[in-house]
């Protein structure tokens, strides 16, 4: 039994050991040949004693290094086994010098094994790595070209690289992938796939001879003949119409790999590819020039408020408003030309990416009137059919010109310009002008919103310095005068409030007889368990009338819902009173639901309390539970002194059936559960 204990608590005492020393009773009942074998199959050196040696030694114990010798001898054998040797290799980590002699030579030579494996996963992990942080560098600096020679050709000033630094990265970019490429072909021993790869990015064969360089002495083999035919299948896939395309959509050039007809091919592809790349640089580059001009107009139109308002300064001598006047005219005019400038270039823009017919169309279908614009692209080199554009706006007007775009812009709130034709106008205000009408009736009700919202800040806000007034009344050490201006100041500020809450209500009242729906609010009034509201909003003041039917309709079917089976059984649940109106109006549903609930809320609290009392009873369960396993681990002690063992069996007795009580007490905990829970 002894023997038993010892070894069950043997990799606790070693735990303690290693953390806090051992005791005087760990060291006299320590398991010497235990420990040994532990620190051998841990690979621990046999220096691993000392730590015993010290440890002991404070409490005067000797440590039996002979059992601790053999019991390591054992471990270190298990430890030093050639399939160990791999496992540790190929966790990277080094060679221990813990081997007995007649087995270091097998397990450094596994341990090798492993190393090798564990370096080469290691270099394939950093080449792949490699290769996709520089394919995602690569996509982002062919953007960053297209930027460059944007900012170039806009005449930009920008801090941004120019476009050689970018085809410098460039460059440095495709080293860095050639190197990673010959990395992962030499630990995973593909060449024909890293051939491939450098043929596809238009490398030289010469190449290998640098990839070889990558290798390590631990890779496999590297195979030219492989890496030569799949470059050679690779170039055959560069030297293509399509890669010209692509190389030239990208602004590079090709390295001069290919020969003959599948050079004339590329580059036919290349000029191809060219004209994209220059038409997205020429877009760009407009794009930027017209968002500075931009800037540039908000900035100086700042600069004229700020001039406007030092002209409305009273007592301003003659000079200073000469001053600021001439300061006016100079911002004014740089305005204008930075107006004119802005509306050259977005028409530039609009002419180098245009489809004319489009945008005689677009023009057309946002209302504008007929402007001809394709004639004046002429002047930046693009020929346009001015047919086109009033081709397009003819179209853009039949589409425009119908009842159901009458209201589409009548519903956005915008003006006519009076440009349809005569027989298709009265079609278009016939869904205009009601459409219109609704915007008109949807901005009041915005405009009532954003004043109850103001009003509902100041009631807050009055509301809270009310609370703050009364809490001050309530303290310590006020002079009667000083109390009764508290008094003033609270009835002046709760006139105010009251008079805001009336003001609040006549607006509320005004934003719902705008409904365009009256069943629907009279529907929201049932769905939020209100009464009747017709006589309290009282819409007539406003010019307005309700369709009473429609609300009652409504309200009736909100309430209806509203008062269900459910909400009465929650109300019972949250022990809410009984609702007046589902109560006045004889809901039968929720005077079922409501009883239904009062049992269940009884049936809950019950459940509750016997929950709480299990939980209670488990506690002290597991707490005797574990005294009971404490007595009977003293108990299995054969030196255990009489006396003491008789006081043990006697608690372990009374444990026994307090456990048994306990146990019958759950059951029939359980068994109540049970049934309240089915």
């Amino acid at each position: 039994m002894q023997r038993l204990l010892t070894a069950a608590a043997l990799v606790f005492i070693t735990v303690l050991s290693g953390c806090a020393g051992m005791s005087k009773k760990d060291c006299v009942n320590a398991d010497w040949y235990g420990y040994g074998v532990q620190d051998g199959q841990s690979g621990q050196p046999t220096s691993a004693i000392n730590r015993y040696v010290e440890s002991c030694s404070k409490h005067d114990v000797p440590v039996n290094r002979q059992q601790y010798e053999q019991g390591y001898d054992t471990g270190i054998r298990r430890y030093c086994t050639p399939d160990n040797g791999y496992r540790v290799g190929l966790q990277g980590r080094p060679l221990p010098s813990v081997c007995p002699a007649d087995l270091a030579d097998a397990f450094a030579r596994a341990h090798q094994r492993g190393v090798t494996e564990y370096q080469i996963k290691q270099d394939i992990r950093a080449a792949e790595q490699q290769i996709n942080r520089l394919s995602q560098q690569r996509t982002q600096l062919l953007e960053r070209l297209i930027d460059a020679e944007a900012y170039r050709v806009a005449g930009v000033p920008t801090d941004t690289d120019s476009p050689s630094d970018v085809q410098q990265a460039l460059q440095t970019n495709d080293r860095d992938l050639r190197a990673a490429n010959g990395l992962l072909a030499c630990a995973t021993g593909y060449w024909q796939e890293a051939g491939e790869r450098d043929g596809q990015a238009g490398r030289s064969a010469s190449s290998f001879r640098l990839h070889v360089r990558e290798c390590a002495d631990y890779h496999p083999p590297s195979d030219q003949a492989a890496y030569i035919r799949g470059q050679s299948d690779g170039v055959q896939q560069y030297c293509r119409y399509e890669t010209g395309v692509e190389l030239g959509r990208q602004g590079l050039v090709p390295t001069g790999l290919c020969q003959g007809v599948n050079a004339r091919e590329q580059q036919r592809g290349l000029v191809a590819g060219s004209a994209e790349f220059d038409e997205k640089v020429a877009v760009r580059g407009l794009t930027l020039r017209r968002d500075q001009l931009r800037t540039e107009l908000d900035t100086l139109a700042s600069q004229v408020s700020t001039l406007e308002q030092k002209l409305e300064q009273p007592d301003l001598t003659t000079e200073q408003t000469l001053t600021l006047n001439r300061e006016m005219n100079r911002v004014r005019q740089e305005m204008n030309q930075s107006q004119s400038i802005l509306d050259t270039t977005v028409l530039e823009l609009d002419c180098y990416v245009g489809d004319w017919t489009a945008i005689g169309r677009e023009d057309a279908e946002k209302g504008q009137t007929f402007n001809n614009r394709s004639r004046q692209c002429r002047q930046f080199g693009h020929t346009v059919d001015p047919a086109l554009y009033e081709q397009g706006y003819q179209l853009g007007l039949a589409a425009y010109c119908t009842a159901d775009n009458g209201r589409v812009q009548g519903e956005l709130g915008q003006p006519y310009q009076g440009i349809c034709p005569p027989t298709s106008e009265a079609n278009f205000l016939d869904g205009y002008a009601p459409a219109y009408e609704a915007y008109q009736r949807a901005k009041l009700k915005q405009e009532l919103d954003a004043e109850l919202t103001e009003v509902d800040a100041e009631l807050s806000q009055l509301t809270a310095t009310i609370d703050e007034l009364t809490a001050r009344l309530d303290t310590d050490g006020l002079t009667r005068n000083e109390r009764l201006q508290l008094i003033t100041q609270i009835a002046e500020l709760s006139s105010t409030e009251q008079d805001l809450r009336q003001e609040r209500g006549l607006v509320a009242a005004h934003r719902q007889c705008l409904t365009d729906d009256w069943q629907r609010l009279g529907l929201e009034h049932g769905l939020a368990g209100q009464d009747n509201q017709l006589n309290r909003l009282d819409c007539q003041r406003f010019g307005l009338s309700a369709a009473t039917t429609d609300y009652a309709q409504g309200l009736s079917q909100g309430l209806q819902r509203w008062c269900s089976y459910d909400r009465g059984y929650a109300h019972a649940l949250a022990m809410e009173p009984q609702s007046r109106v589902c109560t006045s109006r004889g809901y039968q549903p929720y005077r079922s639901g409501y009883l239904e609930g009062l049992a269940e809320r009884d049936r809950q609290q019950t459940i509750l309390e016997l929950k709480a009392e299990k939980l209670d009873l488990q506690e002290a369960q597991t707490e005797q539970t574990d005294e009971l396993a404490v007595i009977n681990l003293a108990l299995s002690d054969d030196t255990l002194d009489p006396v003491q063992k008789q006081r043990y069996e006697r608690r372990r007795a009374r444990l026994q059936q307090s456990l048994l009580t306990l146990a019958q007490r759950l059951q029939t905990i359980d068994q109540t559960l049970a049934n309240l829970e089915n």
